[in-house]
Parts: C-alpha cells; structure tokens; sequence
C-alpha cells in the first residue's frame, strides 16, 4: 500500500519552485497588482428603484447626508429595518440567491474583489494544493498547518497589540458610541498614518521598534509555518516517506533553512527580504534615520545577508504584502480542507446549494451558525 501511495505521489508534477518564484514576484517592492476584476450580474432597473425606496423609507439616506452629525450608534436601528424591509422583498431575494449562484461559479471573483487576498498567489498555489488534496498525508499537514497558528497569538492579535494603536482604543470606542461617522473616519486615517508620519524622533523610534519586532514575530512564527507547510508538501509530491519528511525537517527548521531549501542558488532576493526583517529586528540589527529639517524618516534593517532601506511608505507597504500572502495562503489551506469535507465542493457552491433548497431567509439563519461553528470559515471573510 505505501509503494502504491509513493507511485501515486510521483505522478503528481508540483512544481513549487513555481510558487516561490510568484511569492517573490509578489514581494517584490515594485509589484503592482493589475488583477481585473470579473463583471457580475447588475440589479435589474426595477429592483433598483424598489430598493432605493426602501433606503430611503428606513432613514438611511439622511444619516448618510447628515453623517458629520448623528452619532454612528444611532444608525443601527435604520439598518435593522432596512435588513428586514428587504427579506421581505421576494425579488430581490432572488436577486441575492442569483449572487449566490455567480460566486458559486466563479470563486476567482471573490478573490479578486478582496483587497486582503492575492489573485497572483492564489492561482499559482491553488493548482499544487488541489492535485495533493486527495491524499490522506497532505491533508494532515494542512490541518496541522492550520492548528498551529490557532495555537499561537494571532496576527490580528499582534496587529492590535501594536503600541500605537493601542494608545486610540478608547478614543475609538467613544467615537463608536458618540460621534458621527466623519469623526471616525478623520481618527482611522490619523491613527494608521498620519499620526506615524508626524511622529517626533523619540516616537518615531519607540513605534517602529515596537513595529519591526512584531513585523518579525508574525514571520517567524506564521511565515515559517507556511514554508514548512510548502516543504512538507514539495517532500511528499515527490515520493519521500513521512518518516524521511520528519526526519528532514528536523535539520531544515529554521526559517534561512527553508528558504534555501527552495532557493539554493539565492535567486529569490524578495523572498530573502523576508529573512533580513526578520533577523535584523531580532539581533539588533535595525537603524532608524530621523532628520526632521528634511522630514525624513527611515528603517535600515541589516543582517549578514544585505540590507534594506526604507521609508516608512515602504515599511508600512512591506507589512500590508506580509498580510495579503499570510491571508492568501490561510484561505487556501482552510479552502482545502473545507472542499475534502464537502466532496470537493468549496463553501460558496455548498452556501448556493443550500440556499437553492431552503431559501435565503434559512440560509441566513444557517451561514449565521456556520460562521460561529465550522473552523474554516473565518478564513474566507
């Protein structure tokens, strides 16, 4: 049986040089995502007036006109009526299970429209992940891909716990509570840029320190695990025994060893960024240039392998990629394991069945519980 499970692992032609070739496209500083994004189906001109005229009829339209006055908490009973008003509206539920319908065709579209998820990563990792899917050792290591960053902190909890932040969250729930939506908008733009950018030199410092370890934390820890996972999988696709692939990690497990595992010639120098942020922040290695006659404010992160310089333009466009890969990828191993559940049907054709059969008054009801039970799906979000 395992000679025969070898056979057919050997027939498998994954190529993940390929993949790390396109995470390197992706990192690379002056990549642009140009991704176009398919058309769907248009409200049909009618519905349009009837939907319009329940907007207006639920009061939402004045919140809208008047939102640098009512608080954004006054707003939740409109948009409760408004829901219920259109539930009731048989068309338009048509309408919505006809939505149901595109995206149960054309799971691209989802990933296109998202800005947390990566068309480039996602087509070029889906294919190796879906010819391996069927295949018992494959799917434990995605699920053990998958409880390991449910054991560690999160990345949002990271995110959230940058200090930064963490000095605007109770100016961000008065807001919330007590003021209008213009408030909250001007706090969100100050909060994650303007406030960073204007920062004195002893803040400056004390963020982007706070910022550059936590950067490095999520590399180490999430990172790596994606590239174990990618190691596991390129072991097994071409016919290495699981006890050789344990074996093999044992000696391959730190995060330099992973890269060079898929890049032995150094060729992939985006991919290798990665490793400078994450050794620089962890071993001093990390610079941070302040000049403010000239307004300038910059990283030097250096480790024995190069250097980067940037501004903080380019950190905080560094760390945003860091997040869209480590999304990417998370909807792609949990897609992976949902679609084995589901007799190769991913959770938009099981939403569409569902609804199809039941309607989408229960489907709401169901995909509410669904959202609050089943693992994997708050990872399509």
């Amino acid at each position: 049986m395992l000679a025969l499970f070898n056979i057919k692992i050997s027939k498998v032609k994954i190529m993940f040089e390929k993949v790390f070739t396109s995470i390197n496209d992706f990192f690379d500083p002056k990549y642009v995502d140009t991704t176009p994004i398919p058309k769907r189906e248009n409200h049909p001109d009618e519905l349009k007036q009837k939907v319009k005229k329940t907007i207006l009829d639920s009061g939402m339209f004045e919140y809208a006109k008047n939102y640098k006055k009512i608080p954004i908490v006054k707003t939740i009973p409109s948009v409760v009526k408004l829901f219920g008003d259109l539930t009731k509206d048989e068309e338009y539920l048509q309408h919505l299970l006809r939505n149901l319908k595109f995206l149960a065709e054309n799971e691209d579209f989802w990933i296109k429209k998202k800005p947390y998820f990566n068309y480039l990563l996602f087509s070029s990792v889906n294919q190796p992940f879906n010819s391996l899917a069927k295949n018992f050792l494959s799917l434990t290591f995605f699920t053990e891909y998958l409880n390991f960053i449910e054991e560690k902190i999160s990345v949002n909890e990271i995110i959230s716990s940058l200090n930064f932040i963490n000095e605007e969250k109770d100016k961000m729930k008065e807001v919330w509570l007590r003021k209008p939506m213009s408030e909250l908008m001007k706090l969100q733009k100050w909060m994650f840029f303007e406030k960073v950018k204007k920062s004195s030199k002893g803040q400056f410092r004390m963020y982007f320190n706070d910022w550059a370890l936590k950067n490095s934390q999520i590399i180490e820890y999430t990172v790596k695990a994606i590239f174990k996972l990618f190691l596991q999988l390129d072991l097994l696709s071409k016919g290495v025994r699981e006890e050789d692939i344990k074996e093999l990690l044992k000696t391959n497990y730190t995060f330099g060893k992973m890269i060079q595992s898929f890049d032995p010639d150094s060729k992939l120098k985006n991919v290798a960024r990665l490793r400078i942020y994450r050794n620089a922040a962890f071993h001093p290695g990390v610079e941070f240039v302040y000049n403010q006659r000239e307004n300038t404010r910059k990283l030097v992160f250096e480790d024995y392998y190069g250097k980067i310089e940037v501004d903080i333009e380019g950190f905080i466009a560094d760390f945003r990629k860091l997040m869209v890969f480590i999304a990417t990828i998370n909807y792609l191993v949990a897609n992976t394991l949902f679609k084995a559940e589901h007799d190769g049907q991913n959770v938009f054709q099981v939403n569409y069945e569902y609804a199809k059969i039941n309607g989408m008054r229960k489907f709401w009801t169901w995909h509410m519980r669904e959202r609050e039970t089943n693992g994997y799906i708050k990872y399509f979000l």
